[in-house]
């Protein structure tokens, strides 16, 4: 089908229908079919790399598309074609919610970042026999995807706030910090407010 046709066929038949074939890819149309795609808020991209092309498998037009990146790259092998296309057009893939602002806009480390517990440990207090239980608080940067790991003696708000105050003294003040609202992360904002 000529991508002249599939367009008019998805603007005519298909327009608000949920069984549109190419519905979860949230095509464009700026004269071409192209991905409505996760990286809107990302101001940094081109155009044609935050909305790739969507392209027919079994096209003429596809196929000269692909041999002219294989000559561009100087014969690449497999791998490194298939990234050249990647990057020039989209795959099928499931739809996503697009990405929020602070994960692809540039910004100092930990200025935009997300925290959260990993398991219990049970480490040995001194010399003795006697074993306590501690987490770890997980700091992850939204930015640059740096982690930052604190040890927590509990999971009690007041164990989170001496967690948190220890990484805002070596890391900086934080914008913004999501969590999965555990218990003892939402005490913690309630008294922190």
């Amino acid at each position: 089908m000529p991508l002249r046709d599939l367009f008019e066929f998805l603007s005519k038949f298909c327009s608000g229908r949920n069984q549109i074939p190419l519905n979860w890819q949230a095509p464009l149309q700026d004269g071409c079919v192209r991905v409505g795609g996760r990286l809107e808020n990302a101001p940094q991209l081109t155009y044609n790399r935050q909305h790739p092309l969507i392209l027919p498998a079994y096209h003429h037009l596809t196929t000269i598309i692909v041999r002219q990146l294989y000559q561009a790259h100087l014969h690449a092998g497999p791998t490194l074609l298939l990234h050249a296309i990647q990057q020039k057009t989209e795959t099928t893939k499931q739809l996503m919610k697009n990405l929020p602002a602070s994960r692809v806009t540039p910004t100092r480390a930990f200025l935009n970042c997300g925290v959260d517990f990993a398991g219990t440990l049970c480490p040995m207090q001194g010399r003795s026999n006697k074993l306590f239980k501690c987490s770890i608080a997980l700091f992850v940067c939204f930015a640059v995807r740096a982690i930052h790991l604190e040890a927590v003696s509990g999971m009690t708000s007041d164990s989170f706030i001496a967690a948190l105050h220890r990484f805002i003294s070596r890391r900086g003040l934080t914008a913004e910090i999501h969590s999965d609202c555990g218990t003892n992360i939402v005490g913690a904002a309630k008294e922190l407010r």
